[in-house]
């Protein structure tokens, strides 16, 4: 980034793009994903950074990792572990299919 203020400037939302982009570069992607929460994907940004950085693509991606590392309920993050270990706990229940119940 040159730091030339061209993505801040061409948001239409007056998101703080340039400063969203260095909290991502730095790893802090659910502060770059907060920076970016109101983007439209206009991409705007994108075509007024000299250096191809495609910051809303940046901005997206944020959000999409703040999405699954800390938005997911701890029931589901559970079930899901469930089905990665091949634990089916409704083999028993009813509309079990027959190799559900047989396994």
């Amino acid at each position: 980034c040159r730091h030339c203020h061209g993505c801040d400037v061409s948001c239409p939302k007056g998101i703080k793009v340039e400063e969203g982009v260095a909290q991502a570069a730095a790893g802090r992607f659910r502060d770059a994903g907060e920076t970016f929460f109101e983007c439209v994907m206009c991409e705007l940004c994108d075509g007024a950074c000299p250096e191809l950085i495609a910051p809303a693509h940046v901005g997206l991606f944020s959000r999409r990792v703040t999405a699954h590392f800390h938005l997911r309920p701890p029931n589901l993050i559970h079930r899901l572990e469930e089905l990665r270990q091949n634990k089916d706990t409704n083999k028993d229940k009813p509309g079990a299919t027959h190799e559900e119940k047989d396994e």
